[in-house]
């Protein structure tokens, strides 16, 4: 188990952004035996051999070539690798009363005060120019920035319920400054990070990213706290499945996609052209015309992401009866609207698989009326048609700047998606 939570640690650490996230997904896949596969080239596919593709940095799809697709189908494992974040809005960098500013845009739906004063880095991809070539870089710094409260003297419904005004009130910190005007400051921090001139620094997709590292909890180390754990913890519980594939008939898939925080609609999203290309692509290895067709209608998918645990100082949030605790097994989710793609028929299946491995189940159905969260599984299933269920390991405080998950949960999850793929 230490292996595991170390592994899932770094993975953590090493993603502050979704660019880290797919470079690191792409590298595991790589020591995995995975060959890289370009979108704009023929493929030459072999039974039980391994493939990826990665589209636009930022989402990653990769594959255990198997044979007779019609009749043997996917076994897909769907997550999506972006979080809950800020980005810089670059061109608003500015002085004020002497001090450096920048304002932000809101990716998502974070929990916007945990991310307010905390040391911020800045992390994501930048355009370099090299000769007459631009080449993008990933980059991530050391803490650079604050978003500063404003003192409770000043402010004294602050604990009341107040409402930060995202423009406003979010505006980083990035030092003081004795000049009148200044728009370029973190142009010339990142100068001095690639050790390149300013004007060789280009467009870029930077964000503030906290810099705390993970943190193992709790008397007897059983609580995991970290940034991002939706949904890195999922991605990397796939890729420890995707490490244990043994040989078989079936094509195993894991999807790594972005933009799931945003609704996922865009050419790396689930809701997008990506999954089903690539799906139709593999199913070429072989001639039939309507073989597509019949491996979807063959198919089983895992959507995995994060899910509701039973808070104890906010119990009144949750039914008691569908309320999944930390530490007491994988999540199954439900939704009569259809905000996660589970049935009765398909839940069985994965409960079958559960008891099979060994590993505890709950089951989680929000209150009547608290609408819940939705993920990947749905758009995906509508995509394709494939049927499935969506699971996850329960956690507190999703979406704020640091999550709370059991790490016996996150075992159980990687154990249980072994049993699926094998």
């Amino acid at each position: 188990m230490s292996d595991i939570l170390n592994r899932l640690q770094r993975f953590i650490e090493s993603s502050p952004s979704v660019f880290h996230s797919a470079n690191n997904i792409a590298d595991t896949l790589d020591s995995l035996g995975f060959k890289l596969l370009d979108e704009a080239s023929s493929w030459d596919l072999q039974v039980n051999s391994r493939y990826y593709i990665k589209r636009f940095d930022t989402s990653v799809i990769a594959w255990q070539q198997g044979d007779n697709l019609a009749q043997n189908g996917f076994k897909i494992l769907a997550s999506h690798c972006d979080s809950p974040i800020f980005k810089i809005k670059i061109n608003s960098q500015h002085i004020t009363s002497g001090i450096k500013r920048c304002a932000v845009e809101v990716y998502g739906s974070p929990i916007l005060n945990t991310w307010l004063d905390r040391p911020l880095s800045l992390a994501g991809q930048v355009m370099l120019k090299q000769g007459t070539q631009w080449i993008a870089r990933n980059c991530v710094t050391k803490p650079v920035a604050t978003i500063a409260n404003l003192a409770i003297h000043l402010n004294r419904d602050v604990n009341k319920g107040f409402e930060y005004n995202k423009h406003n009130h979010l505006q980083a910190l990035f030092g003081l400054s004795t000049q009148d005007t200044e728009n370029d400051f973190i142009q010339k921090f990142l100068a001095d990070y690639f050790k390149v001139s300013v004007s060789d620094i280009g467009a870029m997709d930077l964000y503030l990213i906290p810099s705390n590292s993970t943190e193992v909890l709790g008397l007897d180390g059983d609580i995991l706290q970290a940034a991002r754990i939706d949904n890195l913890s999922m991605c990397q519980a796939i890729l420890e499945s995707l490490a244990h594939l043994s040989v078989q008939n079936s094509t195993v898939v894991g999807l790594f996609l972005d933009h799931e925080e945003i609704g996922s609609n865009s050419a790396v999203g689930a809701d997008g052209s990506f999954v089903s290309t690539v799906l139709n692509r593999i199913c070429n290895f072989e001639k039939d015309c309507d073989v597509y067709e019949r491996a979807l209608a063959n198919s089983f998918m895992l959507s995995v992401d994060g899910a509701h645990a039973l808070h104890p100082n906010f119990a009144d949030k949750h039914d008691n009866y569908y309320a999944p605790k930390l530490g007491q097994g994988v999540v199954i989710k439900q939704s009569a609207n259809h905000r996660y793609i589970s049935c009765a028929r398909t839940v069985q299946t994965f409960i079958d698989i559960c008891q099979k491995v060994g590993v505890q189940y709950q089951e989680m159905i929000n209150r009547a009326d608290i609408p819940s969260g939705s993920t990947i599984g749905p758009l995906t299933s509508a995509q394709l048609g494939v049927k499935g269920v969506d699971i996850g390991i329960a956690m507190l405080a999703m979406h704020s700047i640091n999550e709370t998950c059991s790490i016996a949960d996150y075992q159980d999850m990687v154990k249980v998606l072994i049993g699926f793929c094998n």
